[in-house]
């Protein structure tokens, strides 16, 4: 009689490949199942209609697994699941012998300063990086999140996305091991960027905007430069020694703690590369002609929509 195979859930914290990785399961969905896979849509295995969430939402109402499924969603790492008695937990608890949690976490400072973009992008957010810092607490629920799975015996792996050279065939090799070059042979890549970076002149405009009209959607011009410029590479960002200061104030015991579950070429340091330290904050910003363009185009249509 043949094992049964393991079944996976990623919990993705968010800034670690997650949206890339979701996209990817499930372009090759039909080939995972050729490998004794799955990816379940909840959608009769209609393929490229989950979104940018995954599929991991739909764990929580499974009654059973077969063997072989995987589920992902950064949604998962919300508050009320990382907790010892959250639905989550007690789900994990019940497939606690035939499941394999993955984690992927990033290098401390990419981390930072991609979360505070993002958090600009589709949060509302209008700190600047320094004041960003002091709310900044992603590690230490990461450390709560591991430290709730090794207290109850639940099977997990954790990787650094920053060091995994690829999302994609990292996560294969966890999940197929012994047939990840076949599978990653035949499996389609995404040809463009899945929810790209902003530039700093992009994320200052964004920043300003939110001050306005906080997180509404009619306020994000952001998703129109990822539209109409989806391949514009992200600028190096640069983080203030005051805000350097209180991360590792803040994060040294959950980032010794984490050391711990991590492999030692991946793991996390506090000590920043010199070259992201900002010296002289910014105040010049630069916008292609591509730029003003997608900017005239927005303040047309809002000023359309509420003439």
């Amino acid at each position: 009689m043949n094992e049964k195979r393991r079944s996976f859930l990623h919990v993705g914290h968010g800034k670690t490949g997650s949206s890339a990785l979701q996209d990817f399961l499930e372009v090759n969905a039909p080939l995972l199942e050729e490998f004794g896979l799955s990816y379940p849509t909840g959608r009769g295995g209609e393929a490229g209609k989950l979104g940018m969430s995954g599929n991991g939402m739909l764990f929580l109402d499974v009654d059973d697994l077969n063997g072989g499924e995987i589920f992902s969603s950064e949604l998962l790492f919300k508050d009320e699941y990382i907790d010892e008695k959250s639905v989550l937990i007690s789900k994990l608890m019940q497939f606690r012998d035939s499941l394999t949690v993955i984690i992927y976490t990033r290098d401390v400072y990419d981390h930072f300063v991609s979360s505070w973009g993002q958090s600009i992008k589709r949060g509302g957010e209008s700190h600047n990086i320094a004041q960003f810092a002091k709310k900044y607490r992603n590690f230490r629920k990461l450390r709560t999140f591991l430290e709730i799975l090794s207290k109850r015996d639940i099977d997990f792996v954790i990787k650094n996305y920053s060091r995994t050279g690829g999302i994609e065939a990292s996560f294969m090799s966890l999940v197929l091991p012994e047939n990840r070059d076949a599978f990653m042979a035949r499996a389609t890549l995404a040809t463009s960027k899945v929810n790209r970076s902003l530039t700093l002149a992009e994320l200052e405009l964004q920043r300003h905007m939110n001050k306005i009209f906080g997180n509404k959607p009619s306020g994000r011009i952001s998703e129109l430069f990822e539209k109409r410029l989806p391949d514009l590479p992200s600028d190096k960002l640069t983080v203030p020694q005051s805000a350097i200061s209180v991360i590792q104030r803040s994060n040294s015991d959950a980032i010794a703690k984490i050391n711990q579950y991590l492999n030692a070429d991946d793991r996390l340091s506090l000590d920043p590369d010199p070259s992201i330290i900002l010296d002289v904050e910014q105040t010049d910003y630069v916008f292609s002609a591509e730029h003003l363009e997608a900017i005239a185009r927005f303040c047309s249509n809002k000023v359309q929509r509420e003439s």
